[in-house]
């Protein structure tokens, strides 16, 4: 017999006779063809892994050998001075690159346990700007109608901010930017990123918006894993907003941010001016490292310190004397940060802010920490400039430069 496509011809050689049977193969052709749609997806999926893994790779080796290789150069004897700047470079990339993996993977898990909390606006919003500041030319304005304390997702709006001001330190260096607060509506913030950098146009724009669209790692002119647009359009999508990028080829770049939000009552009264030599600053931190990390900064900054090992210390000394801020980490031995910062306010008629610092990435964290009463969040490593930036809004600091202008 001959066997042709969908059909089966036996031939007798005695007869002079042909018998044909006919079989109906499209069922078999479609089953044929989604299995080779399927291994084609596989293998297209396994190959943007590779290439993705290999992006991640190359993206956190080459600040982390910035960083190892500025720390090698000063034990052998370079002047701290010739290598600062790079190693601080080096080390803020590394911190965007994770920060960027972790909400990522992140933004997905957590899409269904997306929910607003009342926070104080403009430290969450000085934080993230401040994170920036001494690595980018960056000025952050807020509206005086937006209110003190908002009811909104902020922890979603801080990493979309982070990705954004990334993006500028990554693809416009040099470049100015500027970040502005205000009500669009009565009940819609909206935060515009915009800096005068080199621009894009509508390709590159469409180009930018697309997860991984940076995957090649050969043929880039300038570094990050390509996810700061897809991942801020994303995050934005889930908190009810939208996120909007208008740009012109040499013309600089203006992201618009727009979201639901709601005024909330505020639990702090406005401070008052201070310099820093009378701001009192408790920090509750049970790893030494960051303890003295933390006092370095504040006593650079001329602020008075005091320090506790865990949070059962810290409502100790909270009850002995006031202080003006309190900088609370969150995973601590016998009382964590938040069970801590709610027996301040169980305890005080008028209990100090407090801001949590941590190096947690769980949106579940942050958000048991607002509600336990932190008015805002640090996220670890913390710059001096982002720390400066929260004490000067919630401790009324006017800092000795402030009060020369």
């Amino acid at each position: 017999p001959t066997r042709n496509a969908d059909a089966v011809i036996d031939h007798d050689p005695d007869l002079d006779l042909h018998v044909v049977r006919l079989a109906d193969a499209t069922d078999r052709l479609r089953t044929e063809a989604r299995l080779r749609e399927a291994r084609d997806e596989a293998e297209a999926g396994a190959r943007a892994r590779d290439a993705f893994m290999a992006l991640v790779s190359h993206e956190l080796r080459t600040p982390l050998h910035g960083v190892l290789g500025s720390l090698h150069l000063i034990d052998e004897g370079e002047p701290y001075e010739a290598v600062a700047e790079p190693l601080r470079s080096s080390a803020l990339r590394l911190q965007s690159r994770l920060d960027a993996v972790l909400a990522f993977s992140a933004a997905t898990a957590d899409a269904h346990t997306l929910l607003a909390r009342s926070s104080d606006v403009r430290a969450e919003l000085i934080g993230a700007v401040g994170a920036w500041k001494g690595a980018l030319d960056v000025r952050l304005t807020c509206d005086p109608q937006v209110p003190a304390r908002l009811i909104a997702p902020m922890e979603r709006l801080s990493t979309i901010l982070s990705q954004l001001l990334d993006n500028v330190h990554e693809h416009a260096p040099g470049a100015r930017a500027t970040v502005h607060a205000h009500l669009s509506e009565p009940e819609r913030l909206r935060i515009e990123i915009c800096d005068d950098g080199p621009g894009m146009s509508a390709d590159e724009i469409a180009l930018a918006c697309a997860p991984f669209a940076l995957s090649d790692v050969r043929r880039r002119t300038a570094g990050g894993l390509g996810l700061g647009l897809a991942l801020s359009t994303t995050l934005a999508r889930q908190i009810g907003g939208e996120l909007t990028v208008t740009a012109s080829a040499g013309g600089g770049t203006r992201v618009v941010v727009d979201l639901p939000c709601a005024s909330a009552p505020s639990r702090h009264r406005c401070p008052t001016q201070r310099t820093p030599a009378e701001t009192r600053i408790l920090i509750v931190e049970d790893d030494p490292t960051n303890r003295m990390i933390l006092r370095a900064m504040l006593r650079r900054l001329g602020c008075a310190v005091d320090e506790a090992v865990d949070g059962e210390d810290g409502v100790a000394r909270v009850r002995e004397q006031p202080y003006h801020l309190v900088l609370m980490d969150l995973h601590m031995p016998r009382l964590t940060g938040w069970e801590a910062c709610a027996r301040m306010g169980e305890l005080l008629d008028a209990p100090p802010p407090v801001v949590a610092v941590t190096a947690s990435v769980a949106a579940d964290d942050h958000r048991a920490a607002l509600d336990a009463g932190m008015v805002a969040l640090l996220p670890k490593p913390v710059p001096i400039e982002a720390l400066r930036a929260v004490i000067e809004h919630l401790a009324g600091v006017r800092w000795p430069d402030q009060q020369a202008a």
